[in-house]
């Protein structure tokens, strides 16, 4: 089971985006030199279904949160911030994804974008 500062989300994809950042320099006589900077830390990109709107309020919310929450799931636990939550609603008429929840309950599909602490 995946959550995230406890509300549970069901996990599509998960990504984890590591990137250098290195300056292309182009003098006027000579070719490409290269120059590192150091490094981005890494970004934990999450495709998720939640169930309700409650749910999809409060990973919103999370966004305006200046603290870091635990997401955790089957790899472990760790704390990030939450940068950028999207939220789109499904098309669905009956829900048995949650059986907590009531079967007439929104689906969302949501784009969490996540940096780890």
């Amino acid at each position: 089971m995946w959550t995230i500062d406890g509300i549970r989300i069901y996990v599509q994809d998960l990504d984890n985006n590591a990137k250098q950042i290195i300056a292309r320099l182009n003098p006027l006589q000579g070719g490409t030199i290269l120059h590192i900077f150091g490094y981005d830390e890494s970004v934990l990109t999450v495709n998720a279904k939640v169930v309700g709107e409650s749910n999809k309020e409060a990973l919103v919310a999370l966004t305006t949160d200046p603290t870091t929450v635990v997401f955790s799931g089957d790899q472990g636990a760790l704390n990030v911030y939450v940068s950028s939550v999207r939220a789109g609603r499904d098309d669905s008429y009956w829900q048995t994804l949650d059986i907590t929840q009531d079967c007439t309950a929104p689906v969302y599909t949501v784009a969490l974008e996540l940096y780890p602490e």
